[in-house]
């Protein structure tokens, strides 16, 4: 034999055992020991014995060995979300499902599956005075379920589901308006009031809520609103508690505002105040050009403190130093410096406390600002702003607050005077306000409004802009029947 014919047969020989060698090795990895069917069996006695681990183990791995055998592979999906839920592993549960709707989407058990994701939130749901998302959630999914698909056991069960959910949010809107309520912060509870019976219509405590919104409205001298609500308990409770109340309530209120009239039309007319002050201790002001603003003596040394609320039993505090204080024998300095005067000894202290409370808080430290979102609340001193949003922004370092710029249904109240716009500025070193956005202010049944209203702090003073679209105007009162339009 040649050595080349020789060399042919090594090389033949070579190839097959090759070829035996890699159709042995394939055999071994694709034979899997196990059936489906048996491996089903198995989780689901363990599954009706309540042993959901060892269940949930049987059904995953039938899933990982058969993942191309129906049904049993379609089975095992499902019980391996019902598996997690049923062992409160609530995150694993909602993968599951999720996972079986995208595979599967047009399933006959997709019903199933949905109202299986809206349990899992739901079952999730904390107390009144703790945050509500997993109840929104759950809602959410019902109402898909019953919005998107026939009728069916799952549809009537989701329907009861969602008046329980339903019931829950307006209550957790009720608590925090009482929270509110009890705070003081008569603003916020009102808002918090009329959102509920906006978004809830006849739910319990219907009554009490138009009771405390009535009061919340008293309180903030918005006497018509207060007038109109507690009109409405006694037409649609006359037969509650809260009604009989309401009317003492109305009436007390309807006499106390007679009687500051009568005062008010003793005054001269060239001395006419836009309101009185003596219920809180403080000077009347006289309606003149410009309109003067009272101003309080303040501690001139607290430290800046800005509060953040996310949740009624919840509250977290940033605290900012305050901006170093003017060096003694720099005057022409106090301009911009951290205590300003004017008038005759009145003082403006820009370290006074900004307390800003909000549903939620995003913070962006690199660039020196804070934004506050929903029901949004700060005060500083006696200044009080309302919006749906707020920008706090800080000096640098964190050195205290260089402006708040607050948007969205804004209303700015001092004492009782109260400001409406849909944007406002507060620079703090200046100590003014901005408001732009349809700017009004009331003090009772008074009103001035133009394009641009600027709250002079420091100065004492109120400037009204008319620009270029629009004149000031203001509307006075001095006694009945009679009105001035400038």
């Amino acid at each position: 034999m040649s050595l080349r014919a020789l060399l042919q047969k090594c090389f033949l020989l070579i190839v097959a055992v090759s070829l035996l060698w890699g159709c042995g090795g394939k055999k071994k990895v694709t034979t899997i020991e196990g059936d489906p069917a048996t491996l089903y069996q198995e989780g689901l006695v363990r599954f009706n014995k309540r042993d959901y681990s060892e269940a949930l183990k049987r059904f995953q791995e039938l899933k990982s060995n058969f993942p191309d055998s129906p049904p049993y592979t379609v089975w095992a999906e499902l019980k391996v979300g019902d598996c997690h839920l049923l062992l409160e592993q609530y995150v694993e549960a909602i993968a599951a499902y999720e996972e079986f709707k995208k595979i599967h989407p047009t399933h006959g058990e997709i019903p199933y599956v949905q109202y299986q994701i809206g349990s899992s939130y739901f079952d999730q749901m904390l107390s009144l005075d703790r945050d509500q998302t997993f109840t929104k959630k759950a809602l959410s999914a019902f109402e898909y379920l019953i919005a998107n698909y026939p009728p069916s056991l799952f549809t009537e069960k989701a329907k009861e589901k969602v008046e329980t959910l339903i019931k829950r949010l307006a209550a957790h809107e009720f608590y925090v308006g009482k929270f509110y309520y009890r705070q003081k912060n008569y603003w916020a509870a009102s808002f918090r009031f009329q959102e509920l019976l906006a978004k809830f219509p006849k739910m319990p405590k219907e009554d009490e809520t138009l009771f405390l919104l009535g009061k919340s409205c008293l309180e903030t001298d918005q006497v018509m609103k207060a007038r109109e609500v507690f009109s409405r308990i006694a037409h649609e409770y006359p037969e509650s508690s809260y009604s009989e109340r309401a009317k003492r309530l109305l009436d007390k209120s309807l006499k106390e505002k007679k009687v500051e009239k009568k005062k008010t039309t003793e005054l001269e007319p060239e001395v006419l105040p836009f309101t009185k002050y003596e219920e809180e201790g403080r000077e009347s002001v006289p309606l003149s050009s410009p309109l003067a603003l009272p101003v309080r003596k303040v501690n001139p040394h607290p430290r800046v403190v800005m509060e953040l609320e996310f949740t009624p039993e919840q509250e977290k505090r940033i605290i900012i130093p305050p901006k170093a204080s003017t060096p003694p024998g720099e005057k022409e300095k106090q301009k911009k410096g951290a205590f300003q005067k004017s008038g005759e000894g009145k003082g403006v202290d820009t370290r006074q406390p900004i307390d800003i409370v909000s549903d939620q808080v995003e913070t962006y430290n690199k660039e020196n600002r804070v934004i506050f979102r929903g029901n949004v609340v700060a005060r500083q001193r006696d200044i009080v702003i309302y919006a749906d949003s707020l920008e706090a922004v800080m000096v640098k370092e964190g050195k205290g607050i260089e402006k708040v710029i607050a948007s969205g249904n804004v209303k700015v109240q001092q004492g009782l005077r109260v400001a409406s716009c849909e944007k406002a500025e507060f620079d703090n070193p200046e100590q003014k306000v901005i408001l732009t956005g349809d700017p009004k202010i009331w003090e009772g049944e008074n009103m001035v409004s133009g394009e641009e209203i600027v709250f002079d702090i420091a100065q004492n003073r109120v400037e009204v802009k008319g620009g270029e679209s629009q004149r000031g105007k203001a509307k006075v009162h001095p006694d009945k029947g009679f009105e001035k339009l400038k």
